[in-house]
């Protein structure tokens, strides 16, 4: 069921190619005529308007059938290594409990949460690696330079769109009918399949005071990954999850160590890691390399020498930075509790409580009690 690892641009979309000089004088390639295309066939009854949407020249069944195996399998390692926050599950085996246990390295009462937050640090972790590692393929050479490459040196955003001459020998003529390679496709398959995932287990997991602003995140997410894989957009996409990734990658082990015998020391180093992560990752470089160039209309105009004078008469270009300016707002409300929690910690550092700081989005469950099983007993640490 995994994807075909390449699949070449069939002959019979070749012919949408269209070529322009860029503003700097460099080959441009688009193939705006196959939007053209289709609109005809849909004008002709042949084809519904969702085709519009559904863009990626690799796009087929096979794709969903691995989303749903793959965020099947998830959902079982999760209840393997982790478990759930249900009642019934808190006494049952798990991974990363038994961990815990065996070496003693957990608080008191914390030891659910702690199962819970190290998946998320393991996921994120491995989704970080595996996203730099596809990115670095999708870069090839200095003599032969893919998007990846040419998008660092030129960061406006054209290499979203166009394809670079080794990419247009490989077969890729330009947006919309970018080809993702194989591993550029069982990255972000996976990925859909993780946030899915995750929206199933946000009843079963730990409840916490911006759970509907959860909900919005995740639903956000879900619908810019897939939206973007469908219409032609991952290149946006790809690089949108490995930001997400970095941070995500040091909030989760910031607060897996929280819950672990640790000097403060070490937990506030990490919190600290974190908060530069947040605001360098989310705050400037998603917004530059990311949601400007999906909305900023004059390049586009510039680069197609006025046959398009703006990204929102293509499919998907007012959908596209609506939900990448939704998660541009969660960042901001959620950078603000954290400045909050970091001003409390310094106000208490100054009135002499040296405790460990709390997570500011505090549960809805009581952080006291924890039922734990050892040896088949089932018993509660209170803190």
């Amino acid at each position: 069921m995994t994807p075909v690892p390449y699949q070449p641009m069939p002959e019979e979309l070749r012919r949408f190619e269209e070529t322009c000089d860029g503003p700097d004088g460099s080959v441009v390639r688009f193939a705006e005529p196959y939007l053209d295309y289709v609109k005809e066939k849909i004008h002709q009854g042949e084809s519904g308007v969702v085709d519009l949407y559904l863009l990626n020249p690799t796009l087929g069944w096979a794709d969903v059938h691995f989303v749903v195996l793959v965020c099947a399998a998830l959902c079982s390692l999760r209840l393997v290594l982790s478990g759930a926050m249900l009642p019934a599950w808190k006494t049952r085996f798990s991974a990363f409990k038994y961990f815990g246990r065996k070496f003693d390295i957990v608080k008191p009462g914390k030891l659910c949460k702690f199962a819970e937050n190290l998946w998320y640090a393991f996921w994120h972790t491995t989704a970080l690696a595996w996203g730099v590692c596809v990115l670095v393929q999708e870069a090839g050479t200095s003599e032969s330079p893919g998007w990846s490459r040419m998008m660092l040196q030129q960061p406006e955003g054209r290499w979203f769109w166009i394809t670079t001459d080794a990419e247009y020998a490989q077969g890729s003529i330009g947006w919309p009918l970018l080809l993702p390679s194989g591993a550029m496709r069982i990255y972000y398959l996976t990925q859909i399949a993780f946030w899915i995932s995750c929206s199933l287990f946000l009843r079963i997991e730990t409840r916490r005071s911006d759970h509907k602003v959860f909900i919005i995140h995740h639903a956000a997410t879900i619908c810019l990954v897939a939206f973007s894989y469908a219409g032609s957009y991952w290149r946006i996409g790809v690089v949108v999850l490995i930001l997400h990734d970095v941070v995500d990658t040091l909030l989760y082990w910031s607060k897996s160590l929280h819950y672990c015998y640790l000097p403060s020391i070490v937990t506030e180093c990490s919190f600290l890691l974190f908060v530069f992560s947040y605001l360098v990752a989310r705050l400037l470089l998603f917004p530059f390399y990311c949601v400007w160039p999906s909305i900023d209309p004059s390049y586009t105009d510039l680069l197609t020498n006025g046959r398009v004078p703006h990204r929102f008469g293509f499919p998907g270009g007012i959908v596209l930075p609506s939900l990448l300016c939704v998660l541009v707002g969660l960042h901001v409300y959620w950078f603000a509790l954290i400045v909050r929690m970091v001003v409390k910690v310094l106000n208490d550092r100054r009135n002499g409580d040296w405790g460990t700081a709390e997570d500011i989005r505090s549960e809805d469950e009581s952080d006291t009690t924890e039922p734990e099983t050892e040896g088949g007993n089932s018993k509660c640490k209170t803190r």
